[in-house]
């Protein structure tokens, strides 16, 4: 039986354990146009759901102002600017600065399936 993206795993011995943080990476390179409304948005379907997080934003040698976007955000987001190494660097670099179990890459211009998943 296939399971869906998102959903958690069930062990043998019970339901799933419930989420106690979700910590969400996004790669960023050049995304001063379209970071902040990510971020906004996804904040919002967080919250509207009960989710607990932390949002990590790796910026990878972006040229425009990703990272004074980034820094607008304050304290609600973590945020760490990187030389280019390209998207799997930026998120494998991203999941290092995490602390939850619970883990969940989004790019700035969403998907409909990761958009799905934080509404579950």
């Amino acid at each position: 039986m296939a399971r869906s993206v998102g959903s958690p795993v069930s062990t043998p011995s019970g339901p799933p354990a419930p989420l106690s943080l979700l910590s969400v990476v996004i790669p960023a390179r050049d995304e001063e146009g379209c970071l902040a409304a990510t971020v906004e948005h996804l904040h919002l379907e967080l919250r509207l759901n009960t989710v607990p997080h932390e949002i990590v934003v790796v910026d990878d040698g972006s040229t425009d102002a990703t990272s004074e976007v980034c820094a607008e955000f304050g304290n609600q987001i973590t945020c760490h600017r990187v030389s280019n190494g390209g998207v799997s660097r930026a998120r494998n670099h991203g999941a290092k600065l995490t602390s939850a179990g619970w883990l969940l890459f989004r790019s700035v211009r969403p998907s409909r399936a990761s958009v799905r998943c934080v509404r579950r």
